[in-house]
Formats: C-alpha cells, structure tokens, sequence
C-alpha cells in the first residue's frame, strides 16, 4: 500500500485521478508487478502434473509432459533429456535476468529517506 500523502500531493498539483494511476502508483508498483508475474511464470513453467493429466500427449502436451516421456521403461536417452532441459530452463532465465534488474532498480529507489 502506498502512503496517502502521494496521492494527496498530486491532487493537490492538480493531477486527475487517472494521471495519478499512471504517472506515480504505477511506477512505484512495477517492481511487485514485474516479482508477482515472474513467480507466477516460473511455477506455470514447471507445473507437470496438470500438464500430465489434462493433455493426452503429443503435440498438445506441454514442455515438462514432453520431457518427461524421454524415460522409457527400458531405455533412457540421456543425451536427449539433457539437451531438452537445458533448453527448457532458457527462456527463464532470460525473463529473470532481464527482471532482476527492474526489481533491484525498484527496491533502491524508494529507499531514500
């Protein structure tokens, strides 16, 4: 929650409610913005089991689904499953390198008193 002192000092400017919004509660809250959705992306990415249930496989399936049916019951293809991970964890890792800098830059700048 943001203090009502901003609100009031851009009221007092003679901001209007929309440019409030805009201009100061939604620069100030993007670094929660940018945390909640990387977190929420992150646990979609990895969620297997309703992958597993809710698909029949194939081309439907999602990524993990698709990973974890390189494990045969008499073979495991090694070669495979690890290209396959390394290429899953890629586009996370892009999303939270280029999101930890908004976060930090977030975190900084409302710490001056």
């Amino acid at each position: 929650m943001f203090p009502p002192a901003l609100q009031e000092a851009a009221s007092i400017d003679g901001a209007s409610e929309a440019r409030t919004f805009w201009m100061i509660m939604l620069p100030l809250s993007m670094p929660s913005l940018i945390t909640s959705s990387l977190f929420t992306a992150i646990m979609t990415w990895n969620e297997f089991l309703m992958g597993l249930t809710m698909t029949s496989g194939g081309t439907t399936s999602p990524l993990s689904v698709g990973i974890a049916s390189l494990v045969q019951p008499y073979e495991v293809r090694w070669g495979q499953l690890a290209a396959a991970g390394s290429l899953a964890v890629v586009p996370i890792m892009i999303a939270s390198v280029v999101a930890s800098k908004r976060i930090i830059a977030g975190m900084t700048r409302g710490a001056v008193k």
